[in-house]
């Protein structure tokens, strides 16, 4: 019995993460998401970013962190804090570990920013551990107070 319940939560985890994925991420997870501006990434200034521990974030970005990880939500939000932007990522439910996200580049266009990430599966052959995850990560800006975010999903 007990095999059976842990198969049908898995299923049910791995539906629900594919049936999460979509291409681009709005500022705010509540809102409908907004199209990024349709633009080449080679166009813009690249704009420098830092990845952030999660262990040494300041308390306000720390309670963001953890409602995407309990919530187990996919999305991102961009917090601000005494001349930094924090901005968080989250891939939302994932149904084993050896899930990540990398950072591939934040381009700047006009007032937008945009972040551009790809998703890290487990290769096939991978030992992974049938435990949900929800992979976040966090990236910090000085200063763009004004921006607009947008979070790319790239294949």
């Amino acid at each position: 019995m007990k095999a059976l319940r842990w198969t049908l939560s898995f299923l049910v985890a791995a539906v629900m993460a594919t049936g999460l994925q979509t291409e681009a991420f709005a500022t705010s997870g509540k809102e409908a998401a907004p199209v990024p501006p349709k633009v080449n990434p080679v166009d813009g200034q690249v704009v420098p970013y830092q990845i952030e521990s999660l262990d040494n974030l300041p308390s306000e970005v720390k309670s963001e962190v953890n409602r995407f990880k309990q919530k187990q939500i996919s999305g991102f939000t961009p917090v601000k804090i005494g001349g930094k932007t924090y901005v968080i990522l989250s891939l939302g439910l994932r149904p084993t570990s050896g899930y990540d996200l990398e950072l591939l580049q934040a381009i700047r266009h006009g007032s937008s920013i945009l972040i551009w990430t790809r998703e890290i599966r487990p290769s096939e052959d991978e030992f992974v551990a049938p435990v949900l995850t929800t992979p976040v990560k966090v990236i910090s800006f000085k200063g763009q107070g004004q921006s607009d975010f947008y979070w790319v999903w790239s294949e």
